[in-house]
């Protein structure tokens, strides 16, 4: 749900950087055509347009569904840190230096506004199906075959992020020089974009969605993952106590105590629902208690996050709204 809302929450930056796309297309179709009105072009000989654009992405679309349907149930194995981060670091000499020094049509057409469009669009459009389709693996059929309900884990969210992140990549060369206001904003926004892009995708293989099972005068640190797999953390929880406040009609506010015994130090954290708390690099969440017991109940269950690169998608945001002020405060200073 973590990572579902943080996709949502780029929805406006991204309808602003289509808008924006879009205004400077429609210029530059205007210059186009008043340049060449007699010519036209034969449908996939380059320059590509849009139609080519579009094709493209759908098409690459619908590659990642056909591989998540017929390699189903596995998913796509991220290599984990530090590979990953070296696995970026090429992809960006790769487009650095071919982005300079090669350029072929192919090239020149990813760095061009029909092939953001359609690729922030196709991309858009998978955050979207996020928001609709609920993001649970359990879910079996049709769905779940093609990677829908585990949209962020599917071939189709992979292939479309790599594609989003090289057309970005080719945009930033082509705009890198002069050093103006107007290529700041520029690089802001895309730059912003594709570290979002790099570190909410290659940076999942490093995120640990684990739970804990808590009872009164019990001490432990033992997590497992969904495949019963055990972990320690460095820190014991004891579940301390467990309230159930019916203050209106239908409506409760249930708060977990714990206790944490963290080296020489031991404090009280409180977590109720859509409260988590957050002890080192780990977040806790309230899942589940004993419903037959109720608010005596004395076992929680808490799902436990970690996910390292988060700050590092927070900066691709920061870097996009910082593109956005800076078109403001040009527009207003206009």
């Amino acid at each position: 749900m973590q990572s579902v809302n943080l996709w949502l929450i780029l929805l406006p930056l991204l309808y602003y950087r289509i808008k924006k796309t879009l205004y400077f297309s429609s210029l530059e179709n205007n210059c186009m055509a008043e340049n060449n009105n007699s010519e036209k072009r034969k449908f996939l000989k380059f320059p590509w347009d849009y139609k080519e654009s579009f094709m493209t992405a759908f098409t690459l679309l619908l590659c990642g569904f056909a591989v998540n349907y017929f390699s189903f149930p596995a998913v796509p194995v991220i290599p984990a840190f530090p590979y990953n981060l070296y696995f970026l670091i090429c992809v960006l000499i790769y487009i650095f230096f071919s982005g300079l020094y090669f350029k072929s049509p192919f090239i020149k057409w990813l760095s061009s506004i029909p092939a953001a469009i359609s690729a922030i669009s196709v991309f858009t459009f998978l955050i979207l199906l996020m928001g609709f389709i609920p993001q649970q693996r359990e879910i079996s059929g049709f769905i779940s075959r093609t990677g829908l309900s585990h949209i962020t884990q599917s071939w189709s969210f992979l292939i479309i992020s790599f594609y989003l992140m090289l057309i970005l990549g080719y945009a930033i060369i082509k705009r890198s020089y002069p050093l103006n206001i107007k290529n700041i904003r520029f690089f802001l926004n895309h730059a912003g974009l594709w570290i979002v892009i790099a570190a909410a995708s290659m940076g999942s293989a490093d995120m640990m969605v684990l739970e804990m099972q808590a009872e009164t005068g019990k001490k432990t640190s033992v997590v497992y993952d969904q495949k019963g797999k055990f972990y320690k953390l460095p820190f014991e929880v004891e579940l301390k106590t467990f309230e159930i406040d019916e203050y209106l009609p239908h409506r409760k506010k249930i708060t977990s105590i714990l206790k944490i015994y963290d080296d020489n130090e031991i404090y009280d954290a409180a977590i109720s629902v859509n409260h988590p708390v957050k002890i080192h690099d780990w977040k806790f969440y309230l899942k589940s208690y004993d419903k037959n017991m109720g608010q005596w109940s004395v076992i929680n269950i808490f799902k436990i996050v970690r996910d390292p690169w988060l700050p590092v998608v927070y900066a691709g945001i920061i870097m996009m709204l910082a593109g956005v002020l800076l078109l403001f405060w040009k527009t207003n200073k206009n």
